[in-house]
C-alpha cells in the first residue's frame, strides 16, 4: 500500500491509546484540498442506532507554526552537476 493518500480520502484507525471516555474510538487521517487534516470519530447511540460522531481539525504537525514544510524541493540538473564536479574536486 502506499504512504501517500488520495486527495478527498482518509482512514481511520481503531484509538489503542484511548485513556478516558470522552477520547475518540477512532482516529486517522484526510487529505482535503491538499492538506492534511486529523480525523476522530466517536460511536454514538441514539433512538435509531449506532451512529459515527465526527471531528476533522488542522493536522497537529502542520499546524504548528515555525515548522519545516515536509516535502523539499528537487535540485535541478545543474545543482546536481555542480554538487558532482565539487564532490569530485574533494575527492582528488
Amino acid at each position: 500500500m502506499s504512504d501517500q493518500q488520495r486527495d478527498n480520502a482518509g482512514a481511520l484507525f481503531l484509538n489503542k491509546h484511548r485513556q478516558s471516555d470522552k477520547a475518540p474510538d477512532y482516529v486517522g487521517t484526510i487529505h482535503v484540498g491538499g492538506r492534511e487534516m486529523e480525523i476522530s470519530a466517536w460511536v454514538k447511540d441514539d433512538r435509531s442506532g449506532e451512529f459515527l460522531s465526527l471531528k476533522v481539525q488542522p493536522s497537529s504537525a502542520s499546524s504548528q507554526k515555525g515548522r519545516a514544510p515536509r516535502y523539499q524541493r528537487r535540485p535541478t540538473p545543474e545543482q546536481v552537476a555542480r554538487a558532482e564536479a565539487q564532490r569530485a574536486r574533494m575527492m582528488r
